[in-house]
């Protein structure tokens, strides 16, 4: 099944209490999607939404509309894998650099 960059998006939002898109705009969003999808590549090529183990990059979306080739198992570690990049990018408070840690474990728990 093919799922949205949206939908991923979504799952995202309320791991960093952004339900409104405030601090994380959707072209933020995307960046950090886009980010965790290179992650996802180089750790679990397998991962792909595709016929076949791709051997090149699928393309990465640029919109929340967006078509996302990934296995939708993926979603909701990919959603934690984008909460561990926005919390790391403001690290400089102690209880960010926490969350960021506890986002990137649950990421690693959850592609296995």
């Amino acid at each position: 099944r093919t799922m949205t960059a949206q939908q991923i998006i979504d799952e995202f939002r309320p791991m960093v209490s952004d339900a409104t898109a405030v601090r994380w705009t959707d072209p933020a969003a995307i960046l950090l999607l886009c980010n965790a999808l290179d992650e996802i590549w180089w750790r679990r090529r397998s991962a792909s939404n595709l016929p076949s183990i791709p051997t090149t990059m699928p393309t990465k979306p640029s919109a929340v509309s967006s078509t996302v080739l990934i296995q939708d198992t993926y979603r909701v570690p990919i959603a934690h894998y984008m909460a561990y990049l926005a919390f790391l990018e403001d690290s400089e408070d102690a209880s960010n650099m926490k969350l960021a840690t506890t986002h990137y474990d649950l990421y690693e728990k959850g592609i296995g």
